[in-house]
């Protein structure tokens, strides 16, 4: 499952991967994100992968950074934080981000909401943004 909100006010897109995720739905997810205008002012994105479970493999990263650049390249740079826990997950996102981020936006990774907010410099407390992961209002379904 992926679930997500864009905070206009804060220019700040929450996605949260729950559970088993397969690059065919990361790839859709990204796709139908960076090509929706209602996100055309995007400054700051946190990607949570702490619940979730990456169906892939190394061999497949290639593809999911080639679409995130294709659909990136045109975009204002902005700046990303993937919240991470696990050495498989977090291993595989590094790898991603490090494959498409040349000339595109700053990639951050992280295990706490601290240094999360931190790095974002976002004006908002621990417990606000654990809870907005917690309540986040939209589901992806490819």
């Amino acid at each position: 499952m992926i679930k997500y909100e864009y905070f206009k006010d804060s220019r700040l897109l929450i996605t949260k991967y729950i559970g088993e995720i397969k690059k065919e739905s990361i790839k859709s997810y990204i796709s139908y994100i960076l090509s929706t205008s209602d996100f055309d002012d995007l400054e700051n994105e946190i990607a949570d992968y702490r619940d979730s479970n990456l169906l892939f493999d190394p061999k497949d990263l290639k593809d999911l950074a080639q679409i995130r650049y294709e659909i990136e390249a045109d975009r204002i740079p902005n700046q990303t934080v993937f919240l991470v826990d696990a050495p498989r997950e977090t291993a595989l996102v590094l790898l991603i981000s490090r494959m498409h981020n040349k000339n595109l936006k700053p990639s951050y990774f992280c295990s706490t909401l601290k240094n999360c907010i931190h790095l974002l410099s976002l004006d908002i407390k621990d417990h606000e943004l654990n809870r907005r992961l917690n309540e986040l209002k939209f589901e992806f379904n490819d």
